[in-house]
């Protein structure tokens, strides 16, 4: 039976019982209804006892009895619209007189749509009634038109023209309906189900058909609004024909966003602060483009990621730049107010960085959670950090070497810091003995780099640097030392029971403005708890665990490197 239907524009298979041979009129006859090219069936008008029992089962015929909308005693308007060949029409059946009234609608090059026509043909229909000192019915099958006149109705309302579209429509329609109401008239508006085979629909939907058709319809509505109007191709195979043309709406919207998805960015011989930060490769840029295109994504949100992203925060080193301020500086630092100050340094906002510090910290973390073991399980990292939304554990260095065990008491514990600091002032010293004054070996000759580099290595030792001086720690300052050495706090910390590892985690929220911004702050990060892991990992009494660290680091212009700069997380895993 397939193959009587070959013919068809689309494949179609028609299945009978096994056995069975079908009816070779029958198919000729069902193929020659599904190769009907005919748009419409003509609506049944007339009075014979199957057009009777048709009309009495659609959508007015099932409500006949309670309104009588099929009788020609009461006024009913049949209204409908058509958008066809880049033309709008508006029709109206009245069933009455069996008369018609159609139109062309006007701005076809703003915006074709369904609810303008809707409104027009209404319009047509009361514009007929207007007069009428009886209740007039008017059928539509627009939820949208019907939605629209919503916001006229009732007490306490009072909507403006100027958001609306199709206002120039409206304000007659509502201009008719208050004529009518002043009257006492009643005007009923009534919701049919389009394309059900409702007679008086049909036939208003074939009237405003023929209106787009006919150029000897008159054309109303036809004042340009002034809105801008874009005109495109949406498929660029399309003939100039087949532009769409519209003012602002959503298909405008998408097509633009689709043109600047799969555009190449403006290249100059010079890049911008801006461009240059939106080509920087392995920075997670679709993050920026997904939050943008987020319906849900608050519209103040977006406002103050494209300023950060553009540089265009308002801090005061940028109203200073606009001649909007007097001076470029922090009122509460006196250094200058800059994007990166406002987000990193600035001291009267230290208590809200920490806040979203915090909120996102605890966000990474219980995805690192999710990823890891249960405590106890030794074949998966363990992050005994994570503890929900709204809390985390942030154990002191003293703290995590407690977990352990290693030491009976604290005193053996700072005993122990101390040889550390030891070491690693004789370690140090040994770096800048060919800068010492012949005769006073505590005097250097040192540079501002060299100056700078010294005083670092000689961080957390029993010694230090005063004017190119260097000089022991007095008992107090030494003690000072290993406190504040102790009571280092990393945000956070994981176990690997099977292989003895332990992890620092360290997440940082960094200005970067520059290319190298992570690399640079891992670096700062990694010297900030290199003395931590040497003493760790140095310790004799660590049972074979080794200490690392682990950086997560994001910008807060909105930069995610995707690469790994240090060694792979194997919290992704279970090694």
């Amino acid at each position: 039976m397939s193959g009587c239907l070959g013919l068809l524009r689309y494949p179609l298979e028609g299945w009978v019982s096994k056995g069975q041979t079908p009816d070779a009129k029958r198919v000729s006859a069902l193929t020659g209804a599904l190769q009907n090219t005919a748009a419409h069936d003509p609506p049944l008008f007339d009075t014979s006892k199957m057009a009777q029992l048709f009309r009495e089962g659609t959508e007015m015929g099932l409500c006949n009895s309670l309104l009588g909308l099929h009788s020609s005693a009461h006024h009913v308007y049949a209204t409908d619209g058509s958008l066809e060949g880049g033309h709008m029409g508006a029709g109206v059946y009245i069933v009455r007189s069996g008369k018609v009234l159609r139109c062309r609608v006007g701005r076809s090059r703003e915006s074709r749509t369904s609810l303008r026509v809707e409104t027009g043909a209404s319009y047509l229909a009361l514009e007929h009634g207007r007069d009428i000192a009886a209740p007039i019915f008017i059928l539509t099958d627009s939820a949208n038109h019907l939605q629209e006149r919503e916001d006229w109705v009732g007490p306490g309302k009072y909507p403006t023209l100027h958001s609306s579209k199709d206002g120039d429509i409206v304000r007659g329609v509502l201009e008719l309906l208050h004529h009518r109401v002043t009257l006492g008239f009643p005007t009923f508006f009534v919701k049919v189900r389009a394309h059900r085979g409702e007679p008086y629909n049909e036939a208003a939907d074939r009237i405003a058909s023929t209106a787009t058709r006919d150029g000897d319809v008159p054309l109303l509505w036809n004042a340009p609004s002034g809105r801008i109007i874009y005109q495109f191709a949406p498929d660029e195979s399309n003939s100039e024909d087949d532009l769409y043309s519209a003012s602002m709406n959503d298909t405008v919207k998408k097509f633009i966003k689709n043109q600047a998805a799969m555009s190449i960015l403006y290249s100059s011989p010079t890049q911008g602060h801006t461009e240059s930060f939106l080509r920087r490769p392995h920075s997670s840029r679709y993050l920026l483009g997904a939050c943008l295109a987020d319906s849900s994504f608050p519209d103040g949100a977006k406002k103050r990621l494209i300023q950060s992203a553009s540089l265009q925060f308002p801090c005061r080193a940028l109203l200073h730049q606009w001649g909007k301020e007097d001076s470029p500086n922090c009122p509460y630092c006196n250094e200058r107010e800059s994007l990166g100050h406002i987000q990193s340094r600035c001291k009267i906002l230290e208590k809200p960085r920490i806040s979203a510090h915090h909120m996102i910290w605890r966000e990474i973390l219980l995805q690192l959670f999710s990823l890891s073991g249960d405590e106890g399980d030794e074949h998966k990292w363990v992050v005994p950090s994570a503890v929900s939304v709204d809390s985390h554990k942030e154990l002191t260095v003293r703290q995590i070497i407690q977990h352990f065990g290693f030491f009976a008491s604290d005193a053996a514990l700072e005993d122990k810091i101390l040889a550390f600091f030891t070491q690693r002032a004789i370690l140090a010293l040994s770096n800048v003995r060919h800068l010492q004054d012949p005769t006073d070996p505590t005097s250097l000759a040192l540079d501002a780099e060299s100056h700078a580099d010294f005083l670092a290595r000689l961080r957390f030792s029993t010694h230090t640097l005063t004017d190119n001086q260097v000089r022991r720690l007095s008992d107090q300052e030494l003690q000072s030392s290993v406190s504040a050495f102790l009571d280092i706090r990393p945000d956070g910390f994981a176990l690997h029971q099977k292989s003895k590892r332990v992890a620092i985690l360290e997440f940082t929220r960094a200005m970067d403005s520059s290319a190298d911004w992570e690399t640079k702050k891992d670096a700062e990060k990694l010297a900030r708890y290199a003395p931590v892991l040497d003493f760790f990992n140095s310790l004799p009494e660590n049972q074979g665990w080794t200490l690392l660290q682990f950086n997560f680091t994001v910008g807060v212009r909105g930069s995610i490197s995707n690469v790994d700069r240090t060694e792979p997380l194997s919290f992704l895993s279970n090694a």
